[in-house]
């Protein structure tokens, strides 16, 4: 009986240790990410880099719920298929809740696609001054801003 015991608790044990595993291996995987992209290049990789910090995703969550509706007129007016600097674009692969997949954003305005909210709005919250400061602090854009290929966000 002593022999049972014993590989009973000895197994118990492993199942334990591998759920635990798997557990931590799952939650690590469901950690929330959006990708920033600065659009600026036909034919080359635009400096991209991405966001995990959970404060920052609630940051942009609670600003996209904060923006105004542009009118019919004023959406008429968005040029993102242009040559050049396009803005900031900012994706995910649909696992993060409560942001679209897809979002714009540039002088002043911002497109969304995909999902709940999706329409043309002011940047209000100054995403694209933000997130062009994140990649300005990354060293992602220096010779962009020396070259003046796109606005210097400190500027902005």
């Amino acid at each position: 009986m002593k022999k049972v015991s014993s590989l009973f608790m000895i197994m118990a044990a492993f199942v334990i240790a591998i759920s635990f595993a798997c557990g931590t291996a799952v939650a690590a995987d469901k950690a929330e990410k959006v990708t920033v992209t600065v659009e600026i290049f036909s034919g080359r990789p635009n400096p991209t880099f991405e966001i995990t910090d959970p404060a920052a995703i609630v940051r942009l969550r609670e600003g996209l719920k904060r923006l105004p509706s542009l009118s019919l007129t004023e959406e008429q007016g968005f040029e993102f298929s242009r040559l050049g600097y396009r803005g900031i674009l900012i994706t995910h692969d649909g696992s993060v809740e409560g942001i679209p997949r897809y979002i714009q954003c540039l002088n002043g305005k911002v497109k969304v696609l995909g999902g709940e909210g999706a329409g043309f709005f002011k940047d209000t919250g100054k995403f694209e001054k933000h997130y062009l400061g994140l990649a300005k602090t990354k060293g992602l854009i220096t010779e962009l801003l020396d070259e003046q290929f796109i606005a210097d966000p400190d500027s902005m």
